[in-house]
């Protein structure tokens, strides 16, 4: 049980039991959010917002609803436009914590956007938990938001490079054989053939004409 304590002006102790209010998003957590129900006491409210989407619940829910020491309250979302049911708890956290300074308050929900109602109220000096279920677990996110991931440089593998990987050449002669192969880009389709098969022999010796051609040919078009 939750307590604060308050010394008068006589100076004695006034023993105040702070309430705690459960705010349960139902359509967003359903059963699994009352994780951890069985342990709240008689200074626990549970108010349960729910719509017409999520208006039934499990029978060992309901009986365990029952058997709770909390207080229950339900309210049914009005309407069912779109984040109604946020808009509403949202408000009635509002208003509990403009009437009841000292209440303890939790939101029950998955629903990240609740967060910056938690930040709004932090801000006035008022602590609000946001977890997605009563005993209190924190949804984790895959990534920290303030991680920064580096972006990792994507790798192009080129025709040419797959062409040629099976001569194994260094990348010295790689470039060598790239640059005869694209300096023979225009003209026609023989006389350029020709003209690369010529070219290697030049460079790389007649003994790798055949082999280097035949990588290259595919390409050539």
């Amino acid at each position: 049980m939750c307590e604060t304590e308050d010394i008068n002006i006589t100076g004695a102790v006034d023993t105040k039991i702070r309430t705690i209010y459960y705010l349960v998003d139902y359509e967003n957590v359903r059963h699994s959010g009352f994780t951890g129900m069985e342990k709240l006491t008689t200074n626990a409210k549970l108010v349960i917002f729910y719509t017409t989407k999520s208006d039934s619940m499990p029978f060992t829910l309901f009986n365990a609803l029952s058997e709770t020491k909390a207080e229950l309250i339900f309210y049914e979302v009005e309407c069912g436009g779109q984040n109604a049911l946020d808009f509403q708890l949202s408000s009635y956290l509002g208003y509990i914590l403009g009437t009841e300074p000292d209440a303890d308050c939790h939101i029950i929900s998955g629903d990240k956007g609740f967060e910056f109602v938690r930040s709004f109220w932090k801000h006035k000096g008022k602590k609000v938990k946001l977890t997605i279920n009563i005993a209190g677990d924190v949804q984790q996110n895959e990534q920290k938001a303030t991680q920064k991931v580096t972006p990792q440089p994507v790798l192009v593998t080129s025709a040419f490079d797959i062409a040629v990987k099976p001569l194994n050449l260094s990348q010295s002669n790689k470039d060598k054989l790239k640059n005869i192969f694209n300096s023979h880009k225009t003209g026609s389709l023989p006389k350029r053939k020709q003209a690369i098969s010529s070219e290697i022999g030049k460079v790389f010796g007649n003994d790798k004409i055949k082999n280097y051609y035949k990588a290259v040919k595919p390409l050539i078009n």
